[in-house]
């Protein structure tokens, strides 16, 4: 779905669904505050830049949003085909299962970001990132009782 209705419903989507669940955890599921601290913030910052996008849908011509509109899995590199990227995304769940979550994800992130060919200091910055995100973020900070031990130590 492409233009200006493509647009809003997107932009509805993007705001209702997290909206929705972090009012699920807070109220229903009675997240401690610790741990629903972090994903307020991130559900804030996304039903902000939502609420942009619809605005978006509404004053953009109607050419500029079909040009901005890509069809999922239509790409000139065949690294980006809908099946690859369906299985990148398949092989995170195994791959933190075995190696715990934080190194798991840190692996996945260097080999997809290998995969798709970017510089190494790129590759490099988005493995810290994910430290950051997941071990210092959540595990330190926010007291999140994360898996991240490799399958074999626990």
């Amino acid at each position: 779905m492409k233009g200006r209705l493509g647009n809003i419903v997107i932009a509805i989507i993007f705001f209702i669904f997290p909206l929705v669940l972090l009012l699920m955890g807070q109220f229903v599921w009675e997240y401690r505050p610790n741990v629903i601290l972090f994903p307020w913030m991130a559900g804030v910052l996304l039903m902000l830049s939502t609420l942009w996008l619809l605005v978006r849908a509404f004053i953009s011509p109607v050419e500029a949003l079909e040009k901005e509109g890509e069809s999922i899995g239509f790409s000139d590199d065949p690294r980006s085909s809908l099946v690859k990227r369906l299985l990148w995304m398949a092989s995170v769940y195994p791959v933190c299962y075995i190696l715990g979550l934080l190194m798991g994800l840190m692996l996945f992130t260097l080999a997809y970001t290998s995969y798709h060919r970017l510089p190494w200091w790129q590759r490099m910055l988005s493995v810290l990132v994910v430290f950051i995100i997941v071990y210092i973020g959540f595990y330190t900070l926010l007291g999140v009782s994360l898996p991240i031990e490799p399958l074999w130590t626990r």
